[in-house]
C-alpha cells in the first residue's frame, strides 16, 4: 500500500441531485413519456408500480449484492399498458435521468479545491444505473477528470452497504484505509460502514430544509407527486448554488409562489381568450420573466412589460382638474411634508407655493385659488393625459380589437380603474385584471368579470392556514419583488416614442439590484424545471400550499431568513422609508415604530420567547384600547 491520500465521494445526493426529488419520481416522468399526456393518474401509478415491483423482484432473484439495470427490466412487464419494447423504455429512462440531474455546488467546489492540491479523487456509488452512464454525467457536470476512478455497485456486484465495495476500491487504488477520506449523504453506507473499516468518513447533509419539509407535510395528494417534485426542484436549485442568506428564501418560498401564480394566470387567460397580458412595473418584473419561460405553452398570448404606477396614471387619467379631483390625489396624511403630500400630481411646484401651502387649511383650495399654479397644473395635466393615452396606444394596451389584461402582484384595483377610465374616455376596450392578492380595501367591481385574484386580504383573516400573511405585503413588494428600477413618475415624448420618466429622488440600493438578479434567475430556473417536469397542470394546488408555507414563516419566522431582510427598506413615498427588519436596541423597544415588521425584529434580536411575550402584550393592549 502506498501513502498517497484518496478522497472518494458518493454520487447521487452528494455530487448530483435530481430536480424531480426522489428517485422514484423519475418513474412518474417515465410513465408520462411512455403513456402520453392523456394518461390518467391511475395509469401513471400502475406504470410506476410495475417499474418498482420489477426492481424488488430482481433483487429477490439475484445471487449478487447488487442488481443491474437489465435485470430490473427483465422483471418488468409493461405489455398491458404499451407496445413500446422494454429496451426502448430503458433508454428513455436513462434520458430522463440525464435531464433531471443537477450538480451540487458545495461538493464540486470541494473537489476542485482538492484537485488544486493534486489529491486523487474517486467516485463510489451503490446504484443500478450503468457505470458508463454515471461516469458520463460526472463529466458533463464538471466532477470527473482524466485520472479519476468510478466504482459502481451494479457493474462490480459489490456494495458500500456491505463494505465489500470499499474493500475492492482499497485493493484497486492500493490505498490504506487510514489514508482515505470518503464523503456521502447516507449515514449507514457512507459513514458508519467506512468508519468501521478505518476510513475517515464525512457526512454530507443533503436533506430537505425546514420549509421544504413543511411543504411536503402539507401534501394531501394520493394520486400524483407534483408537490414532491416541486420540492425536489427547490432543493436541486438550492444545492446547485453557493449558499447565501437569501438563497433558501428564493428557492423555497419565492419561486414556488411566483411560478405557480404566473402559471395560474396564463391558464385562466387562455380560457378567457385574453390575447395580451401587460405586466405592470415594478412588482411585475419577475412575473413577466417567468411568463416568458412558460409562454411556449400559451403561444396565442402576447406578453408585455408596461411602465406604469399609481403615480404616473392616477392624475393623468382624470378628465378634469378641479378642487374635488385634486382632493382625491393629495395625500391626507398630515405627518407628511407638503412635497410628499403633493407627490401624486407628478410635477414640482415653486418654493413660494410650498410656503403658501404650509399655512393653508386646504392644499387643493390653495392650488385652485393660485391662478399661476392652477394654470400651470392644468397645462401639465392636459399634456400628461395626451402622453398617457399615446403611451398606451404605442404599447398596445389601448385596443379596440384584442382582449387585454394587466397583471399586478397585489393591489386595491385602483390603478386598473384609472387605466380603464382613460381607455374608455377614448373609446378603447377596458382591460381585465390579474392579481395574486386584492386588498381588503379594494375598489368594488361594476361587473363580475373585471378581475381575477388568487386570494383576498380579507379572506386570509378568516382562514387560519393563511392568517400569518395579514399585513405582510412588504415581503412581496419590497423583498420578493425587490428591484433596481425606479418608480414611473410620468411620461414624455422624445421625438420618436413615448417614454416613461422615473422618480429622480428614488435611488435603488445595491442590495435591491442583487436581489432582483438572484430572485429572477432562481424563478426562471424553477419555471424551466417545472415546465420540463410537467408539474404545472395543477398549479393552483402548488400556489395554495406554498402560500400556506409562507404564512407559517410569518407566524414563526426563521432567524436566518429574517437576516436576509436586513437592509431592505419600505418606501412610504420617494422621500421617506423604514427598514423591514432591524436589530432592536432597548431604546427601540421603548420607542416602537422604528421598523415595519416589529415582532419579526423582536424575534431576530431577542429570540422566539421574546417574540411570544411581545405579541401577548400587543394583544392585551389592543383589547384594552377596544
Amino acid at each position: 500500500m502506498h501513502n498517497s491520500m484518496l478522497y472518494s465521494f458518493d454520487v447521487f445526493d452528494t455530487c448530483l441531485s435530481r430536480t424531480c426529488g426522489e428517485a422514484e419520481n423519475v418513474f412518474n416522468l417515465l410513465a408520462k413519456r411512455i403513456l402520453g399526456e392523456t394518461a390518467s393518474d391511475i395509469d401513471i401509478l400502475d406504470f410506476r408500480h410495475i417499474r418498482c415491483d420489477g426492481e424488488l423482484r430482481a433483487r429477490k432473484l439475484s445471487k449478487y449484492e447488487e442488481i443491474t439495470f437489465d435485470e430490473i427490466y427483465s422483471q418488468c412487464d409493461f405489455s398491458g399498458m404499451t407496445d413500446i419494447p422494454n429496451v426502448l423504455i430503458q433508454k428513455i429512462e436513462l434520458q430522463i435521468e440525464e435531464s433531471v440531474l443537477n450538480p451540487i455546488y458545495d461538493t464540486l467546489d470541494h473537489i476542485n479545491a482538492l484537485r488544486k492540491k493534486g489529491i486523487k479523487v474517486a467516485f463510489i456509488s451503490d446504484m443500478y444505473l450503468p457505470s458508463e452512464f454515471i461516469e458520463h454525467q460526472l463529466k458533463v457536470h464538471g466532477f470527473y477528470k482524466n485520472g479519476d476512478s468510478v466504482y459502481v455497485s451494479c457493474n462490480l456486484r459489490k456494495t458500500k452497504r456491505t463494505g465489500s465495495l470499499y474493500r475492492y476500491v482499497s485493493e484497486m487504488e492500493n490505498v490504506e484505509y487510514s489514508r482515505w477520506k470518503h464523503s456521502g449523504d447516507n449515514i449507514q453506507s457512507d459513514v458508519r460502514i467506512p468508519s468501521k473499516l478505518g476510513i475517515t468518513a464525512g457526512h454530507i447533509n443533503s436533506s430537505y430544509t425546514y420549509y421544504e419539509k413543511k411543504l411536503l407535510g402539507k401534501d394531501l395528494s394520493l394520486d400524483n407527486d407534483n408537490i414532491k417534485i416541486a420540492v425536489g426542484i427547490s432543493k436541486s436549485i438550492r444545492q446547485g448554488r453557493e449558499f447565501s442568506e437569501n438563497l433558501i428564501f428564493a428557492t423555497d418560498l419565492i419561486a414556488p409562489i411566483y411560478v405557480s401564480f404566473v402559471s395560474c394566470i396564463l391558464r385562466h387567460a387562455m380560457t378567457r381568450g385574453i390575447t395580451d397580458l401587460f405586466f405592470l412595473a415594478r412588482d411585475g418584473y419577475i412575473l413577466f420573466k417567468i411568463a416568458r419561460i412558460l409562454q411556449s405553452q400559451y403561444p396565442n398570448i402576447n406578453l408585455h412589460y408596461l411602465y406604469a404606477s399609481r403615480k404616473s396614471i392616477y392624475f393623468s387619467s382624470m378628465k378634469d382638474v378641479n378642487g374635488i379631483t385634486l382632493e382625491k390625489i393629495i395625500s391626507d396624511r398630515q405627518y407628511l411634508s407638503i412635497k410628499e403630500r403633493l407627490d401624486g400630481l407628478q410635477m414640482s411646484f415653486t418654493d413660494e407655493f410650498y410656503k403658501k401651502a404650509e399655512c393653508a387649511s386646504s392644499i387643493s383650495e390653495c392650488i385652485v385659488n393660485d391662478n399661476d399654479t392652477f394654470t400651470e397644473l392644468t397645462k401639465w395635466h392636459t399634456m400628461q393625459r395626451e402622453y398617457l393615452i399615446n403611451y398606451f396606444r404605442q404599447e398596445g394596451l389601448a385596443s379596440r380589437g384584442g382582449k387585454n389584461a394587466i397583471v399586478d402582484l397585489r393591489g386595491s384595483r385602483f390603478t386598473q380603474r384609472c387605466i380603464n377610465n382613460i381607455l374608455q374616455d377614448f373609446n378603447y376596450n377596458a382591460v381585465y385584471g390579474y392579481y395574486m392578492e386584492v386588498q381588503s380595501d379594494r375598489v368594488n367591481s361594476l361587473h363580475p368579470d373585471e378581475y381575477h385574484a388568487s386570494f383576498s386580504g380579507d379572506y386570509i383573516l378568516r382562514n387560519r392556514n393563511y392568517k400569518g400573511l395579514d399585513n405582510k405585503a412588504f415581503i412581496f413588494e419590497q423583498y420578493f419583488s425587490a428591484t433596481a428600477d425606479k418608480r414611473t413618475s410620468h411620461y414624455s415624448f422624445d421625438g420618436t416614442a413615448y417614454v416613461p420618466i422615473f422618480d429622480e429622488l428614488e435611488i435603488p440600493t445595491e442590495k435591491s439590484g442583487k436581489l432582483q438578479k438572484l430572485h429572477t434567475e432562481i424563478c426562471e430556473e424553477y419555471a424551466r424545471m417545472a415546465l420540463s417536469l410537467q408539474i404545472l397542470n395543477n398549479s393552483k394546488e402548488l400556489l395554495n400550499y406554498s402560500l400556506a408555507n409562507l404564512a407559517d414563516f410569518c407566524v414563526n419566522p426563521d432567524r436566518q431568513c429574517l437576516k436576509a431582510l436586513l437592509g431592505i427598506v419600505v418606501n412610504d413615498t420617494q422621500y421617506s422609508s423604514k427598514p423591514i427588519i432591524k436589530k432592536l436596541s432597548l431604546k427601540d423597544l421603548i420607542k416602537g415604530n422604528t421598523c415595519i415588521w416589529y415582532d419579526g425584529s423582536v424575534k431576530f434580536t431577542y429570540g422566539y420567547y421574546a417574540m411570544l411575550i411581545f405579541r401577548k402584550i400587543q394583544r392585551i393592549r389592543r383589547r384594552l384600547l377596544n
